[in-house]
């Protein structure tokens, strides 16, 4: 196992834990905002990057941007949502069994993540890294990205040719 498998179980295994933490209702509208802002920002990143042309000179870097910001404005709207809809259901008295269903909501959060990792990175220079390569758990995930690849935007395929020499890599 590698070093980026490692971090790939790592991730899985901190947010199993953290659901176990909060619970199935927190963990559920987690999960659910993660899926959306993954398809708001598949579907809006060509529109978004548009808006972006007179910031950011670089298209791939432009597009890269725009993905990221809407994934995070996005999580962060329903991050919000979720905390009112969380407070307003914790005053029912969900108890353990709460907390065990959330130990594999949280898990889902992880694999939902790490699947987000492999699908963007096979589009970033670094997939041709020695350690992308060498991972054992990369390629298994990668069958998932297959599936996903014909739901992206076909801007996305300009991020390959992002030099990251530019930025200090």
């Amino acid at each position: 196992m590698t070093t980026i498998d490692l971090i790939l179980i790592g991730l899985v295994t901190l947010f199993s834990l953290i659901g176990l933490w909060v619970g199935f209702v927190r963990g559920a509208l987690y999960l659910l905002t993660l899926v959306a802002a993954g398809v708001v920002a598949l579907l809006f990143t060509s529109n978004m990057s548009v808006w972006l042309t007179d910031y950011i000179s670089i298209a791939p870097l432009r597009i890269a941007v725009s993905f990221i910001v809407l994934y995070v404005a996005v999580t962060i709207l329903g991050a919000i949502v979720s905390s009112l809809i969380a407070y307003v259901i914790s005053k029912s008295g969900l108890s353990g069994v709460n907390r065990a269903i959330g130990l594999v909501f949280g898990g889902a959060c992880g694999v939902v993540l790490v699947c987000m990792f492999v699908v963007v990175g096979n589009y970033l220079p670094y997939a041709s890294d020695a350690w992308w390569l060498e991972s054992q758990l990369i390629p298994h995930i990668q069958v998932i990205a297959e599936m996903l690849k014909q739901y992206l935007p076909s801007s996305i395929e300009e991020v390959k040719t992002l030099n990251l020499a530019e930025f200090g890599r």
